[in-house]
């Protein structure tokens, strides 16, 4: 995004379609992959898989020191004398340097009991690939990906976004069909993402990385390890509630019942088509327009209000002709998969609500947030799967996901207000939550829930009717 864009409506939704490309792609071959994987391999294959991944991604989130986030807050405010190159290849070299550091513990006794009880297996090999796995993970996730994605460089952003989906599924796939064991697949799982890393540092480092000898602690850097090291706990509180809640699941119900669960997460990346691309896109416009846009971020707001309690809406309509693409012995997870939802659809709400914090750079108060959530997460689902199951789990997770979207919301809004109305936006939540219970209640009546729901929408058709108002007009200009 360049200073003098002109931002208007058209431009708006044709930034966000433009990175939207890669999530419509991710989702059929999402598709593709959950229609083979949950009827070759069974549940307890898929739980391996799915904490495998989680694990993976709390190691990174540890060794990243939270250069990734400073590196996209100052992304358009670098230290004075940087550029955006040489911030991206400092933030990368002593990420990558800590991670190496961090592999040490691959190799402790700890390790060895946890690889043995969690996936199975503890083999010198597969741990060699979960070290290679993670360090490509960060590179492309946390850097690579940030680079085009603040750059609005949203060709190179969707190719690379692309890539990884289809080298991280079509290899698991691939394995499926050679030999569904736990050991093969989690080794064809860490290769595909390998292969792809050495591809794009081979082809895009020389252009990306740009190091000049410059002092590592002097004044204007220093700015920049503070972001980091108060985002750094953010990134190991978030990543750690989702294994968390694996890792519960997998001791108190067993593997089985964590590839049951972790198929509603078919509907996670469903959702995630429809707000990948603005996702992406709103942050870098948020860093960028914060003090020039207000007007144009509250509509938003407002918007992206009424997409989310449809959108929950609407999976429960569907839900039935949804389940047709998922193997049957996974079918159990319909009637929490509802519950699950909640805390990406408030993930992605919370985009509109929150910025405050990282705008005022007090995301200090993030770290304490997210420290909070997880404390009451890891509380909430341990009672609540004791007395529940797998509802209990997805129970403790959306009421962890409520509290702390509650708490982000109102510091966020002191800092930076971005809501029109808070009697709107308050009903919607209680709306969305009403309708995310609605199918437990209702679940073997699905004509009432299907009549409960269409009540919902006209309630939130006169509660959204000036954003609807808005909506109806920009698409009457735009036909004309």
């Amino acid at each position: 995004m360049n200073n003098n864009d002109a931002i208007n409506v058209s431009s708006f939704i044709r930034s966000i379609a433009k990175f939207s490309i890669s999530s419509w792609t991710g989702f059929f071959l999402g598709i593709i992959s959950v229609s083979i994987t949950t009827r070759v391999f069974t549940p307890d294959i898929v739980g391996v898989i799915n904490i495998f991944n989680s694990t993976i991604y709390i190691f990174i989130s540890f060794a990243v020191l939270g250069m990734g986030s400073a590196f996209a807050r100052f992304f358009y405010e670098p230290p004075l004398g940087w550029t955006s190159k040489e911030l991206f290849t400092r933030c990368l070299f002593i990420a990558v340097v800590f991670l190496v550091f961090c592999s040490f513990l691959l190799v402790t006794d700890f390790a060895n009991d946890f690889f043995k009880q969690v996936f199975k297996t503890n083999s010198c090999i597969l741990r060699f690939l979960f070290f290679a796995n993670a360090l490509s993970m960060m590179v492309m996730t946390y850097f690579f990906s940030q680079y085009y994605r603040y750059s609005n460089d949203a060709y190179n952003f969707n190719i690379q976004q692309i890539l990884i989906q289809f080298f991280s599924k079509i290899f698991v796939i691939i394995a499926a069909f050679i030999d569904p064991t736990i050991e093969l697949v989690l080794a064809f799982n860490a290769i595909g993402i390998v292969l792809l890393m050495i591809l794009y540092v081979a082809i895009h480092g020389k252009s990306l990385f740009v190091w000049k000898k410059r002092d590592w602690c002097g004044k204007d850097i220093i700015q920049v390890y503070r972001f980091a090291i108060f985002s750094w706990p953010n990134e190991i509180v978030q990543h750690f509630s989702v294994f968390i809640l694996l890792y519960l699941i997998t001791t108190y119900l067993g593997v089985k019942e964590l590839g049951i669960y972790s198929s509603a997460n078919f509907f996670v990346s469903a959702l995630g088509v429809l707000q990948g691309g603005f996702r992406t896109y709103w942050a870098a416009f948020m860093y960028k327009y914060y003090k020039t846009e207000k007007s144009k971020i509250t509509k938003i707001h407002s918007y992206i209000s009424l997409g989310i309690i449809t959108l929950m809406g609407g999976c429960i309509i569907f839900q039935h002709l949804a389940y047709l693409l998922i193997g049957e012995a996974y079918h159990g997870s319909r009637l929490f998969f509802t519950l699950v939802l909640i805390p990406p659809l408030l993930g992605l709400w919370e985009q509109t609500t929150s910025y405050g914090i990282a705008l005022s750079k007090k995301n200090e108060q993030f770290m304490i947030i997210n420290i909070l959530s997880i404390v009451l997460n890891v509380f909430a689902i341990y009672v609540c799967i004791q007395k529940w199951g797998l509802l209990g789990a997805a129970m403790g997770v959306s009421f962890a996901a409520v509290v702390r979207y509650m708490l982000l919301t109102w510091r966020g809004q002191i800092y930076y207000r971005s809501i029109q109305s808070t009697f709107e936006t308050i009903t919607g939540l209680l709306i969305l939550i009403v309708l995310a219970a609605s199918n437990v209640f209702l679940y073997e009546d699905y004509i009432l829930e299907v009549s409960v729901t269409f009540l919902f929408f006209i309630i939130i058709a006169l509660l959204y009717r000036n954003s609807l108002r808005e909506i109806g007009a920009m698409i009457h200009r735009r036909e004309k």
